[in-house]
């Protein structure tokens, strides 16, 4: 069983679709955690990429913090006015953060044990 959602389109909606221009949209950049869009359009709307949705999914149009939604229950989606702008994605997950953060505790941790060791250890040869 598939636990997605999957929008219904009534008819009308979808002459509705036809009838519109859709605009014109240019990847720019594509990289596995990156992806920039630049994206003209008549009148406000929202940019689907046929591409998984996944936590840790960032979006800023025109360098301002934008929601990244899920599209037809998969897929990225974010609302973009109408102009032109760019959308840039970025995948930033919580776990690359937290896995940073544990990184340099450990490197901090260690270094103050090996500097502690160091420090006793010269202590030690002064007395003697």
């Amino acid at each position: 069983m598939v636990d997605a959602l999957i929008e219904d389109v009534p008819y009308r909606n979808l002459d509705r679709m036809r009838e519109r221009k859709p605009g014109t949209v240019r990847v720019v950049d594509d990289l596995p955690t990156r992806m920039a869009i630049n994206v003209d359009v008549a009148t406000a709307g929202r940019l689907v990429l046929a591409d998984t949705w996944y936590p840790g999914w960032r979006a800023t149009v025109d360098g301002h913090e934008a929601a990244v939604d899920r599209a037809h229950g998969v897929f990225r989606g974010v609302s973009v006015p109408g102009g032109r702008h760019q959308v840039v994605f970025g995948y930033e997950p919580v776990s690359f953060r937290l896995g940073l953060i544990g990184s340099a505790v450990g490197v901090m941790l260690w270094s103050g044990l090996l500097a502690f060791g160091i420090y006793r250890h010269r202590a030690e040869h002064h007395l003697s």
